[in-house]
């Protein structure tokens, strides 16, 4: 149908390019809040020069897979590369230091395109990565901790945007993923004194994820799915001006483009629901997943339709999918619950080493290694260890998981909530 069409041709670039639509909804909740910064030191600037000077190609990232995998890979080699991205490392580190990280801001009727975080940050990643490992190798213990720290310092950062669209937020996940993974890679060999240790585990908290940025995540995609919406109503109501008289028919009437616009106020009215839904889970604690009242039909594309007595007298649709955001916010609280876990097997890699074994519970790491045990987001009590399994593990989002075996036989669920201990 010929609106469908619209959302299916104009979508993507729509939502890519019109980052700040003008007009937001009447709920206060939904509102986005902005900050306009016209400072030099601007973060954005100096991430994007380091992307811009990053030498990073194909034969670099196998080398790079290949020392995270364990190969045996000279020193010599990996210096080589660091050295080569040294440009781009020390700009990637002004833009954590720098005292603004915004993305610019749009009037209502620019369709220029926003500089977006670019994907390509992930060649910067995968350096701070390797320079991790490489700094482990030749003994600076310290420095590799901090290699990996300014990855989640940059996941914080992406995060904190002031357009938290879709896809920077998600990509903060992401980096936040790589950054605790590299960590606990660190822990698996670091030769870890309990000072060193705590410090270690004490750095961690301040790198959870950000609420408020999930929260203004929502409110920017459904200031973009009000904005596109207008704009098809807008778009239709053109096409039949500019058709009267023509030899072609207009493709909507009149009558058509009312029925329009009363259903683009009715889907807005039900996606204005959902959001603020959405931005109350942003702001709750993922200990009871079960409470948070989440739409049950997210993900559905059946689309609200109705009958316009146009040329053909075709029926006009709305394809408007709503995304399963219940999914992202369960991923916040993964990532969360990956910290407490990275804690965790930091401070059981220094018991060990003092003891040359395990401890048969994780209150044998408090005080001495930890201050209290570190909580599972999901359930929100003590993280579950399992010294039988060399297992760090959560409850999951259903609090059914059973010593890091099995969530209702859903294998992959128990891959990303359980952390096998390396040492």
């Amino acid at each position: 149908m010929v609106c469908t069409l619209l959302i299916a041709l104009c979508l993507p670039d729509y939502v890519s390019t019109r980052r700040d639509p003008a007009g937001g909804p009447d709920d206060a909740d939904l509102s986005v809040t902005h900050q306009n910064v016209a400072a030099p030191e601007d973060g954005l600037t100096h991430l994007l020069a380091a992307v811009k000077v990053c030498e990073v190609d194909d034969d670099d990232r196998l080398l790079a897979e290949a020392v995270w995998r364990g190969g045996d890979i000279s020193t010599g080699d990996m210096a080589s590369l660091l050295d080569a991205n040294r440009e781009a490392l020390a700009r990637l580190r002004r833009a954590l230091e720098a005292p603004h990280f915004r993305l610019p801001e749009l009037s209502a009727d620019e369709f220029d395109v926003v500089p977006e975080i670019p994907i390509e940050t992930e060649s910067l990643i995968e350096l701070l990565r390797f320079e991790s490992l490489y700094l482990a190798r030749t003994g600076d213990w310290d420095g590799a901790f901090n290699s990996a720290v300014d990855i989640l310092r940059f996941a914080q950062r992406i995060e904190g945007a002031n357009h938290a669209a879709l896809t920077t937020t998600m990509l903060s996940v992401r980096y936040r993923s790589m950054g605790l993974e590299t960590l606990r890679r660190l822990a698996s060999f670091a030769p870890l004194e309990n000072e060193q240790a705590k410090h270690w585990v004490e750095t961690l908290p301040s790198f959870r994820s950000d609420p408020s940025a999930w929260k203004r995540m929502w409110a920017v995609e459904y200031q973009q799915w009000k904005a596109l919406l207008g704009w098809i109503a807008e778009r239709a109501e053109h096409d039949f001006r500019n058709g009267e008289g023509s030899v072609k028919a207009p493709e909507f009437t009149l009558l058509d483009i009312a029925a329009l616009r009363s259903e683009t106020a009715r889907t807005l009215e039900a996606f204005a629901a959902v959001t603020r839904t959405y931005q109350r889970a942003s702001e709750l604690d993922c200990s009871d997943m079960t409470s948070i009242p989440f739409p049950e039909d997210q993900g559905d594309t059946s689309a609200p339709t109705f009958e316009g007595p146009g040329a053909d007298d075709s029926e006009v649709a709305l394809d408007i999918a709503t995304p399963d955001y219940r999914d992202f916010f369960i991923k916040r609280c993964a990532e969360d619950t990956a910290l407490a876990a990275t804690q965790t097997l930091i401070a059981l890699r220094a018991y060990q080493q003092d003891n040359n074994r395990l401890p048969e519970d994780l209150n044998d790491l408090v005080p001495a290694y930890l201050e209290s045990i570190p909580t599972d987001s999901f359930g929100g009590k003590p993280i579950r260890y399992s010294r039988a399994h060399k297992l760090v593990y959560s409850t999951g989002a259903k609090g059914t998981m059973d010593a890091g075996f099995e969530i209702e036989g859903e294998a992959a669920a128990v891959h990303e909530l359980s952390y096998p201990i390396e040492f």
